[in-house]
């Protein structure tokens, strides 16, 4: 073997030497994600950071029933006894079970039973197709005025007169909240009040709007 040749053999053997001990020091000094599953992981950790970062959907709360605070009786002493109208009216199943209810409460409370006038059902129902029409909830419409002025304009000759407000999903349910209202179970149980009408009309966010006027 040529002195060169030897020289080259040696350089050969001393570049794997400095490879082998070098090689996994420069390996572990690359940075991880540079490798695939580094950059796996990475995508993995964005993207589960994506998804949970997402704001949650709130559900929305289902309309609640209500019943609007009951109108304190308004009494007008110029008149004297009330002359209720002869005409008659046709309730509706709803508005006849609703009048069926107040006077079996009437009637456990030892108070008089109240009779159906018409101009009190027609005023009851133009309070309820009004609400659901104008989107509010109240004693006094946009529209119609106060509840005292909107039955006087129907039935002029009542002394004492009051409303009661409910949206509920049915007679029996509104009927039930209603009784356990302080104001409205007095609205009901009133023995000034004589006469009543009642007015249903079916659509809204809590399925039936319920208006009850009451005269004596």
């Amino acid at each position: 073997m040529s002195r060169q040749t030897g020289k080259i053999l040696a350089f050969v053997l001393l570049l794997f030497f400095v490879l082998t001990i070098f090689a996994p020091v420069a390996q572990a000094a690359v940075p991880s994600y540079f490798s695939l599953k580094g950059w796996d992981n990475f995508n993995y950790a964005r993207t589960f950071k994506f998804w949970t970062n997402q704001p949650k959907l709130t559900p929305q709360p289902e309309p609640k029933p209500q019943s609007d605070p009951a109108s304190q009786p308004e009494a007008d002493p110029d008149l004297g006894n009330q002359t209720p109208s002869s005409e008659v009216i046709d309730l509706t199943v709803d508005e006849q079970l609703m009048f069926n209810l107040i006077n079996q409460e009437r009637g456990k409370a030892g108070v008089a039973l109240l009779q159906v006038d018409a101009r009190l059902v027609q005023s009851a129902r133009a309070k309820s197709k009004d609400m659901l029409e104008n989107n509010y909830f109240s004693h006094t419409s946009p529209t119609l005025g106060s509840f005292a002025a909107l039955i006087r304009q129907y039935a002029p000759d009542y002394r004492y007169i009051g409303e009661n407000l409910a949206g509920n999903k049915s007679v029996q349910a509104a009927h039930t909240a209603l009784m356990q209202s302080d104001g409205h179970r007095k609205n009901i149980l009133n023995p000034k009040y004589t006469h009543f009408g009642i007015g249903i009309v079916n659509g809204g966010p809590y399925g039936k709007m319920f208006t009850q006027h009451f005269g004596g």
